[in-house]
């Protein structure tokens, strides 16, 4: 699961990459895009709570977490780093370098892990002793995104050949005809949609995304951050819909659930509704 999270928070880097935007810049506009969804998502759960309260918690796993691990304040830093030190800007490197150390030396100095065994835990990733732990926290290290790279390097190649066989110019032109028709979001949900079906995975989606719909952008006065963020509100948040779509079919298969959980998956959905109703008048200055 932590594979998982970890992959998510990869694709703001991704399509600040390959738009060539600033990635400060585009969570800054994502925030501003979700800001509705998130407050009418809140509201919806709130009332779905209200009506349909918990009867029983399981304790287990907090349990298991207070008598396993140190949990000191000290054990924030990491992720009070990866959320102060952007707001200065800093490089996104540098960011992920001080709460990577931060973390590591925590590790050693308050749970009272050895080096060895904390760097194999920052390779290999993390493998808990309970399976109740395990559940939640197995998985991690630098290992677990070599697949993310292997695609990365994969659809990089098929961007290239793409590019400069012009194989996509046909598909191009029809775009360019669909967003005269339903502008440049309605044209970036129908091929993401389709994308995302054939493949399956989120960081192909999303290039396919970009190499397909660059150009209509650029000839139809679209900016490359409006493209960043129309990717981000389609390509990312869409992915988790498709039942089998890596980005759905592997969440709900870990908490053992069903596909009939996905209509209670609000924001996926509600966030390209808002903001195909709120582009044109909130969001002007990306247009």
């Amino acid at each position: 699961m932590r594979n998982l999270f970890r992959s998510q928070r990869f694709t703001a880097i991704l399509v600040a990459a390959i738009t060539k935007t600033n990635i400060y810049d585009n969570v800054k506009l994502m925030f501003k895009t979700a800001g509705i969804p998130l407050i009418s998502v809140t509201i919806i759960y709130a009332a779905l709570s209200f009506f349909n309260p918990l009867k029983a918690v399981d304790t287990n796993v907090l349990h298991t977490l207070q008598t396993d691990f140190n949990l000191t304040l000290w054990t924030i830093i990491p992720a009070l780093f990866m959320l102060i030190l952007p707001l200065f800007r800093i490089n996104i490197i540098w960011v992920f370098i001080t709460s990577i150390l931060s973390g590591f030396f925590i590790t050693l100095i308050f749970q009272g892990t050895t080096v060895y065994k904390t760097l194999a835990f920052c390779f290999l990733g993390y493998q808990a002793e309970d399976p109740n732990l395990g559940f939640i926290l197995n998985g991690g290290g630098a290992a677990s995104m070599f697949t993310v790279c292997g695609v990365i390097l994969l659809s990089s190649a098929y961007s290239g050949i793409f590019k400069d066989t012009h194989m996509l110019d046909i598909i191009q032109d029809k775009l360019l005809l669909l967003i005269d028709k339903i502008g440049r979001f309605g044209a970036m949900l129908i091929s993401s949609l389709l994308i995302i079906c054939i493949f399956c995975n989120q960081t192909i989606a999303s290039m396919m995304s970009r190499d397909l719909l660059a150009r209509p952008y650029e000839l139809t006065g679209g900016s490359n951050t409006e493209l960043a963020i129309d990717i981000e509100n389609s390509s990312i948040v869409l992915c988790g819909l498709i039942p089998w779509a890596i980005s759905c079919s592997v969440p709900l298969q870990m908490l053992g659930a069903g596909y009939n959980a996905l209509p209670f998956a609000f924001l996926l959905y509600v966030i390209p509704l808002c903001y195909i109703f709120t582009k044109k008048k909130f969001f002007v200055n990306i247009i």
